[in-house]
């Protein structure tokens, strides 16, 4: 038998050609160093794939509210409410229950017959005779994906980590009940959020008791929001001061950091209802957040510095959030867009020239 040879080296025969230190460490920095270059590509590649199925949801979202104007001849009001009082003072149907016989949730929709004006007429039901029905109550409780962003990572239902009772839903009997979520958000108007939106220019497309026409949309379609997106938790806090730490969904999972305000996302049943009593002298109080099923382009994206400024606009997409426009197309807009353009994207009527965004 011959020697063999191994990198011009000779092995006497029935040796073991092995890596010196040297090269093992080599080999260990190359691979340290394609996964730090591989790493960062997959987790872009995710978020990228996120962010195509939450354009697709708002893609069809927007459709739906097309199809909605068809069937009715307006867009759905952002909710329903007693037009006499605060809208913030009573529970209200929302939009993205107005919409689901468009989103293939007709079954529902017909189960719990929602009125389009208050009081609710003979045969309609309202969402407090909802929140207190056995039967109804777990249909608003279903978790819809098309209304979920996947970068969002609070989960499909309304978070019950509170201790403020006002903002959880207490059926009678004293069960704690989790509604479905929406990251969605319809647009209202351009202004200061305050608590009773009749007081509002209502310029957007949809807001109390609303019923706006195409040709309402007198800016164009193409130029006009229609909805938006808005999380739970933004993670590194958005344009808040400061931050906190706070557990994840899942306790003990993971640690995200955000704003002073924590802001909430939507309930796509409708809006908040605080304080009402049953028939049977029981009391129940909506989650958190259900009342702004809408937002105001008057705040920045992914601003919590302030309580209303946290019920705007907010995304886990690097640098911005996603929109669908009364035309149905679905456009990124970055965080830092001029606050002057983003005011008039959400004014359907002001006839001023939009710049570039």
């Amino acid at each position: 038998m011959y020697p063999r040879k191994t990198l011009g080296r000779v092995s006497p025969p029935g040796s073991r050609f092995a890596f010196t230190l040297v090269e093992l460490l080599a080999v260990i920095a190359i691979i340290g160093v394609l996964i730090g270059l591989l790493l960062p590509a997959v987790q872009a590649a995710r978020e990228a794939a996120r962010q195509s199925q939450c354009s697709s949801n708002l893609k069809q979202i927007g459709i739906a509210l097309h199809n909605f104007h068809d069937s009715q001849g307006f867009f759905p009001p952002a909710n329903v409410s007693n037009p006499s009082v605060s809208c913030c003072t009573g529970a209200a149907w929302g939009w993205g229950t107005y919409i689901l016989p468009h989103i293939e949730q007709s079954d529902i929709y017909v189960q719990f017959k929602p009125n389009f004006i208050y009081p609710a007429p003979d045969g309609t039901n309202t969402l407090a005779t909802v929140g207190a029905s056995a039967t109804l109550a777990p249909l608003a409780r279903t978790s819809m994906p098309i209304y979920l962003c996947p970068s969002d990572p609070q989960g499909p239902l309304t978070s019950t980590r509170t201790e403020n009772k006002d903002e959880r839903k207490i059926l009678p009997g004293g069960q704690n009940v989790r509604y479905g979520r929406s990251n969605y958000i319809i647009s209202m108007h351009d202004n200061q959020i305050q608590n009773d939106l009749r007081s509002t220019l209502l310029n957007g497309i949809a807001f109390s008791n609303s019923r706006v026409r195409f040709k309402d949309v007198m800016d164009g379609t193409g130029s006009t929001l229609a909805a938006g997106e808005r999380v739970d938790a933004v993670t590194g806090g958005g344009r808040g001061t400061g931050g906190t730490t706070e557990w994840g969904p899942n306790a003990g999972s993971f640690v995200m950091t955000i704003a002073p305000i924590n802001p909430a996302s939507a309930v796509w049943a409708g809006t908040n209802l605080h304080g009402y009593v049953n028939p049977d002298g029981t009391t129940f109080n909506l989650h958190r957040g259900m009342i702004w099923n809408g937002a105001s382009a008057h705040y920045s994206i992914n601003d919590f510095s302030t309580v209303n400024a946290s019920k705007g606009y907010s995304s886990n997409h690097p640098g911005g959030a996603l929109f669908v426009f009364c035309d149905g197309a679905v456009r990124s807009l970055n965080q830092d867009i001029d606050a002057t353009t983003f005011k008039r994207l959400a004014n359907r009527r002001d006839g001023n020239v939009i710049g570039s965004y």
